[in-house]
């Protein structure tokens, strides 16, 4: 007996054949590692001089921008081009991250974030998050 495909005729030995390379490839493709590509990271540009075209011009602002649950890493990159000192208080809450959906925020070489407590007990910076990053002494790439 024989398969006809197209106008070719094989055997029924070939036939099972192929398909028992075919399953065979199948079988080892689902052996293969998945291999997770890394989200990439949202960016957002802090910078205390709004000639500068930043994202925001404080640091509470944009924390306060993207609260919730993160999607994909973000990375918040605080910079003074002017000088400009960014005062005020921080409170990074509110956040549902993971270590792949992680929140960083790097503190680039010349920001300076000021806050004056005015009573006991007072935070500058209240944390209250999983998966957080602070960069306080970036590397310089060139």
């Amino acid at each position: 007996m024989y398969v006809r495909c197209n106008g070719l005729r094989f055997g029924y030995s070939f036939a099972k054949r192929w398909l028992a390379f075919v399953l065979a490839c199948l079988f080892a493709l689902t052996l293969l590692p998945v291999t997770s590509h890394a989200a990439i990271p949202r960016i957002v540009v802090v910078d205390t001089d709004p000639l500068k075209n930043p994202d925001f011009t404080s640091l509470s602002a944009a924390i306060d921008a993207y609260k919730g649950t993160l999607d994909q890493p973000l990375e918040i990159r605080a910079r003074a081009s002017s000088g400009i000192v960014d005062v005020g208080r921080l409170s990074i809450d509110n956040y549902v991250t993971t270590p792949e959906n992680n929140l960083t925020i790097v503190f680039e070489k010349n920001y300076v974030f000021s806050f004056q407590a005015t009573a006991n007990y007072q935070h500058a910076i209240d944390i209250s998050v999983d998966h957080l990053t602070v960069d306080l002494h970036p590397k310089l790439t060139h």
